[in-house]
């Protein structure tokens, strides 16, 4: 086999020069992607002066896909700044993985001429160590102030103030300068709304004086920590500031006062409860009740319960009082309802008994007995009473007496119009032809036994049936009669 040796090396070559230039493309393009960061910045001061330093804090996040090591620097020439003379950086590079965040302190020096009231920007980048064209840049802004130490001021304050008339602030002022202040402002203020005060006051050049100020607490002023303000201005130039804290001191107390009111089956019980103190109290207002009363009290407003205490029951609110402030509380105690109750259930009871009597009454009892050693006589009596303002037609009285009592047949008021005999007992029957309203009937007859008696005797309930004035018919029965041997021997 002819094998073409030369052609061969040159594909190899072509092949080997292809690979070369993807490799080299892929590193471009894998170097662009692999290199990147987040910046965060944020200043850790306030109040910048000139002269004084700008402190910024910047956290560098690696959202690429390896670790690099960055650098941060100053993006512009620190001589054409117009308010800052020198930028610290540190430190001035740091290896981060890729993730992680990496944090850096700028301190930027300003210049004491600097021009105050006004905002500057200063410019830096954020550098790879190995992706040379990585260059991310950010503006740190600073803002200058103006001046405000012209006059220290010292404070002459007690740290706890008690709450009363009269209580001097005191600042030992000193003009710092080589020139006398005239008619410069001095204001007092604070979080506590009675301290406010304005002055007008001079000062010679480089003199210390103390200036006081008079303020009236009331003793109800709230126990808390306050601040106080003290700032100096020359025209509208601040020139001067303090600003301190001060505790009023804590006077808790409550005053309290009862009244009680009888009225008709009504007992009010008002309770006044007034903060003169100056502590926000979680008050517990107390009434005191009889064990009856509390059955029957409600508050105003709605009492949040009832507590025994030492066997007492008392009422209880329980509410937030302010230093100041008054609650009134009443305690009711009313009978009217349980009474309106009673007389409902009494009237009701009445009603009731009055209704079931009102028509035919009808009773029954022994009116007289004689016990002999041959057995007894017992003679029974039935009362019918109309109780209405109706007549009564075709009444009917039945009388049931068992076979071991015998009926006498003696009848002394009225005969029946009928008897029955049974097995176990005799029927005996009477008629009336008409009871008219508030009439009484009485009927009687006698029973005797041969025999001394067991335990008790049962006589059945009498039954009565009659024609009311409307033609219907109704019924009543009596009551059982119950009687024993005891009982005879004592009538």
């Amino acid at each position: 086999m002819f094998i073409n040796t030369e052609h061969n090396k040159n594909s190899v070559m072509k092949m080997k020069i292809l690979l070369l230039v993807a490799v080299f493309f892929l590193c471009i393009f894998t170097v662009n992607a692999l290199t990147d960061v987040s910046i965060n910045a944020t200043s850790a001061t306030n109040s910048i002066y000139p002269g004084k330093d700008a402190v910024f804090s910047v956290e560098i996040t690696n959202t690429g896909t390896r670790e690099d090591i960055f650098v941060l620097k100053l993006n512009e020439f620190i001589e054409d700044s117009d308010f800052a003379y020198e930028a610290r950086i540190t430190p001035s590079a740091m290896s981060i993985k890729n993730g992680q965040t990496g944090k850096f302190e700028i301190v930027v020096k300003t210049k004491i001429d600097a021009r105050p009231n006004k905002n500057y920007k200063m410019k830096f980048a954020v550098r790879s160590s190995l992706d040379f064209d990585f260059n991310k840049a950010f503006e740190l802004i600073t803002r200058i102030y103006e001046p405000s130490k012209i006059i220290k001021i010292e404070p002459q304050l007690l740290e706890t103030i008690e709450a009363k008339s009269e209580v001097p602030f005191r600042f030992m002022l000193e003009n710092t300068v080589d020139m006398p202040l005239n008619g410069v402002d001095i204001y007092v203020t604070s979080d506590l709304e009675l301290i406010n005060d304005k002055r007008n006051i001079n000062l010679a050049a480089n003199e210390r004086k103390v200036e006081e100020f008079m303020f009236n607490f009331p003793k109800t002023t709230l126990s808390k920590e306050y601040t106080v303000n003290v700032r100096i201005y020359d025209k509208a130039r601040l020139i001067g500031e303090y600003s301190g804290k001060f505790l009023i001191s804590s006077n808790p107390n409550i005053k309290e006062s009862l009244e009680e009111k009888n009225s008709f089956f009504i007992k009010k019980i008002k309770l006044e409860r007034e903060n003169t103190g100056n502590e926000i109290m979680q008050d517990e207002a107390k009434v005191n009740l009889g064990y009856f009363q509390k059955m029957f009290a409600y508050g105003i407003p709605r009492e949040d319960g009832t507590e025994k205490i030492e066997g007492k029951y008392y009422m209880v609110w329980k509410e937030t009082l302010e230093p100041g402030n008054k609650l009134i509380f009443f305690a009711i105690v009313d009978y009217r309802p349980a009474i309106v109750a009673l007389l409902v259930v009494v009237m009701f009871s009445f009603l009731s008994w009055f209704l079931l009597m009102r028509g035919l009454r009808i009773k029954k009892k022994i009116v007289k007995s004689v016990m002999t050693s041959q057995g007894s006589n017992i003679k029974v009596m039935i009362s019918l009473k109309n109780t209405t303002n109706t007549d009564f037609r075709n009444v009917e009285v039945t009388e049931i007496i068992p076979n071991y009592l015998h009926d006498t047949e003696e009848y002394t008021t009225l005969k029946p119009k009928r008897i029955q005999k049974g097995k176990s007992s005799k029927k005996i029957v009477w008629e009336i032809d008409e009871l008219k309203r508030g009439d009484e009937i009485i009927v009687t007859y006698s029973i005797k036994s041969k025999v001394q008696f067991i335990g008790s005797v049962l006589l059945p309930a009498t039954m009565v049936q009659y024609m009311n004035n409307k033609g219907d018919m109704k019924k009543v029965v009596s009551n059982n009669l119950e009687f024993n041997s005891e009982m005879l021997k004592k009538r």
